[in-house]
């Protein structure tokens, strides 16, 4: 396999042009998957996940995710930085119900990622707003249905 950059060189210096190139790799590279599930993933065989957001809750750089529970308390599970996952106990509280998604945005335009569980059947969304500080209480939700 010929490498790209002689001939942008030897076209840039017939043309009279300038040009900073970039080093490639010779050969492409390919990503190797590694299972780590049995010592990364924390287990509960009777959980009932049905969908995962990912997000930076802590604000430490790496992604976190949140996990809606079907007929139990949702989930929020913290990544120690090397892809390995602890659950925060309680961190959307206690509450549960018929949630089936999961979705992260912004919601108030505060700066901070907020958390929304949707149920299928209950009609009861649960809306936890992030703050900033690591000293607020767990379960800062508001509930719906919401309207408008």
């Amino acid at each position: 396999m010929h490498s790209p950059i002689p001939a942008l060189a030897l076209a840039a210096s017939l043309s009279g042009l300038s040009v900073t190139a970039c080093a490639a790799p010779s050969q492409p590279s390919r990503t190797v998957f590694t299972d780590v599930t049995a010592t990364h993933v924390p287990t509960d065989a009777a959980l009932h996940a049905l969908d995962a957001a990912l997000l930076d809750a802590d604000g430490d750089g790496d992604l976190d995710v949140a996990v809606a529970v079907e007929n139990g308390a949702n989930r929020l599970y913290l990544n120690e930085g090397t892809g390995k996952l602890t659950q925060a106990p309680d961190a959307f509280g206690t509450i549960t119900g018929d949630n089936e998604h999961v979705r992260v945005a912004d919601v108030d335009g505060d700066g901070h990622v907020d958390v929304l569980f949707i149920p299928e059947e209950t009609e009861q969304h649960n809306l936890f707003l992030g703050q900033e500080s690591s000293d607020a209480p767990a379960d800062q939700s508001r509930r719906g249905p919401f309207q408008g």
